[in-house]
């Protein structure tokens, strides 16, 4: 998590291929991703975007509140996202408040 938050790609890349989970969360219920998008961390995101599935709803209001780029896996996830009802609504909910209209046209198709 330390290391997503930092955007130490290769360090994150030497633990995902490990087998380290990008699902676990710390104390405040953030997953790796989430600090990687709170960071900013483009290239971290694209790593864990593809392979994270927990911790979704946040991940989507980080996403939007940060105006994160979104880079074809950031588009992926949010593809995943749309089938899980309530991510999706949540989802929807922090782009519509944070005016991330292409985020929104993602989670709507």
């Amino acid at each position: 998590m330390y290391a997503a938050g930092e955007g130490a790609d290769e360090t994150v890349a030497f633990l995902l291929s490990k087998g380290a989970s990008p699902d676990l969360m710390d104390n405040d219920n953030s997953t790796a991703l989430i600090n990687a998008i709170q960071r900013k961390c483009s290239s971290t995101i694209d790593l864990l975007a593809p392979v994270t599935t927990k911790g979704l709803n946040r991940a989507l209001r980080s996403l939007a509140a940060n105006h994160t780029e979104l880079t074809p896996a950031v588009e992926d996830l949010l593809r995943r996202a749309a089938s899980d009802k309530d991510a999706a609504r949540m989802g929807v909910e922090h782009a519509t408040q944070s005016g991330a209209t292409r985020m929104l046209k993602i989670l709507t198709l």
